[in-house]
Formats: structure tokens, C-alpha cells, sequence
């Protein structure tokens, strides 16, 4: 796998999650709940000026912020690493796309668009579970397939740019 189909990936995390949140913009007011699966999933359009769970409301400025230089990080580590494997590269791609498409919404209306809505969990978006799978990949290679003291590693699949 080369380095640019990491970064097709996070462009079409990007693509899909702003595309279901124009979706949801043209389509449901703000505040509305409409169920897909009576009782388990709805879509609810809600405004989220803050991270994860609502947290950090008052700090939307600053979450851009970090979120622009989250990326930027993300970008020279791809591009910098040499022999990079497919899960951390995935991982790293998932984790981009993701806080891109977060970071679109808090630069264009100064909050984030939520709308997967599960009753039992805060509604939550498609660059939310991108970034949920990033970090979850991105753990499972550091627990499972990082270089071990007898130099070999179980994750052979290799990026190259």
C-alpha cells in the first residue's frame, strides 16, 4: 500500500462525513429526532461546540486549533515514515480524515454537526468513529504489532510512499 492511498482514505472520510452532514442539514431541523429503528437508532441533528461528549464547550477556538495541528503532525509522520504497516497507516489516515471533517465544521460554523444517535450514547458523526477506529487501530498496533526485542514483527505489510 503507498503512502496516497492513505490519503484517499482520509479524503473519503472526509467526503462521506460531510456529505451525511449536509444530508442531515438540508433535511432535518436542528434539535429533531427521527427514528431509523424505533428505540435503537435515530437520527437526531444537534450542534456540539465542544469534543468529545460535549466536553470543552467554552474551547471551540482552541479545539480547531489542536485539531489543525493534529493534522499537520499526522501528515509529516506519513510522509516521514519509512516502512510504515498498513494498520498504522490506516490508523493514522482514519485519525485524519476524521479531525478533518470535525475541524471543517468548527472553521465553517463554529461547532461540529452530530446526528448518529443511539438513546444510550451522545450522538456522534462519521469523523467521530473515524477517529474512534484511528486511535482503536493505532492501540492495537502499538500493543500487537510494534517491532519486539527479537526484531521481528507480526504486522509485515508494509507502506511505501
Amino acid at each position: 500500500m503507498k503512502t496516497r492511498y492513505l490519503y484517499l482514505l482520509a479524503v473519503l472520510v472526509v467526503a462521506l462525513d460531510q456529505a451525511c452532514k449536509f444530508f442531515v442539514q438540508i433535511s432535518l431541523p436542528f434539535g429533531e429526532s427521527v427514528p431509523v429503528i424505533r428505540g435503537v437508532f435515530y437520527l437526531t441533528a444537534l450542534y456540539n461546540t465542544g469534543g468529545a461528549f460535549s466536553l470543552f464547550q467554552p474551547w471551540t477556538g482552541l479545539l480547531a486549533i489542536g485539531s489543525a495541528v493534529v493534522i499537520i503532525a499526522l501528515l509529516f509522520v506519513t510522509r516521514l515514515q519509512k516502512g510504515m504497516t498498513g494498520l498504522l497507516g490506516t490508523s493514522l489516515a482514519l485519525l485524519m480524515g476524521g479531525a478533518a471533517g470535525n475541524l471543517i465544521d468548527r472553521v465553517r460554523l463554529g461547532r461540529v454537526i452530530d446526528f448518529i444517535d443511539f438513546r444510550v450514547w451522545p450522538v456522534f458523526n462519521i469523523a467521530d468513529i473515524a477517529i474512534t477506529a484511528g486511535i482503536f487501530f493505532l492501540c492495537y498496533h502499538i500493543l500487537f504489532c510494534e517491532t519486539h526485542a527479537s526484531g521481528e514483527t507480526e504486522d509485515t505489510t508494509s507502506v511505501k510512499g
